[in-house]
């Protein structure tokens, strides 16, 4: 079992080894440091609670389809959002696999929790799909690539980001794995870890 704890230096931990990991959200934040720090406030807060809201609902929505939980109650406010999410789903013949399941990766040490794992479209390929309800950024192809790095997200064979905006307009953004791309990745994992040897916060 993987455990996680954002208050703890490392966020994330097996239960069985009691090792610990960095997330792939801290990686992140090391390459694009500050990325809302002329953002308003207010209007941030906003979006922050609106991410968590929806993507609880994603969640929801993709075991609801798969007959696993009983149709999730939704709020007026996410209503075009969640039918969004819906039609999204049943034009690509999405099937659930996981579903908010962290994963390690032993190798290179880091952790994280992917939002699902699915079979998509025709040709039922394995896809990460990363919900996404703000607008696109360089980071996103980034976080996607290390989930697909991940024990048990390693056989996805597309990647993509799913931006869903307040009209239930579903946007996919292909993501094509690029090594400069986890090379990148590699070095503010490395960051993250020279600090923790440092005692560095």
């Amino acid at each position: 079992m993987i455990s996680c704890n954002r208050t703890k230096l490392l966020h994330y931990q097996d239960e069985e080894t009691k090792k610990r990991y960095h997330a792939v959200g801290q990686v992140i934040e090391v390459l694009y440091g500050n990325r809302f720090q002329f953002a308003n406030q207010s209007a941030l807060k906003i979006a922050q609670e609106r991410g968590i809201r929806r993507h609880l609902l994603f969640g929801c929505l993709l075991l609801w389809q798969a007959g696993l939980i009983d149709k999730p109650l939704i709020e007026e406010r996410d209503a075009l959002a969640a039918n969004g999410m819906v039609n999204w789903m049943v034009e690509h013949h999405v099937q659930a696999l996981k579903v908010e399941e962290p994963s390690i990766n032993p190798r290179d040490g880091y952790a994280g929790c992917p939002d699902a794992k699915i079979l998509y479209g025709e040709k039922r390929m394995v896809c990460i799909p990363d919900l996404k309800t703000g607008g696109k950024a360089e980071a996103h192809a980034i976080q996607v690539q290390a989930y697909n790095k991940l024990d048990g997200y390693t056989d996805a064979m597309l990647l993509m980001d799913l931006y869903i905006d307040d009209e239930g307009t579903v946007t996919e953004s292909l993501v094509t794995p690029n090594p400069h791309d986890w090379a990148w990745f590699l070095s503010g994992l490395g960051v993250l870890k020279g600090r923790n040897g440092r005692g560095i916060k």
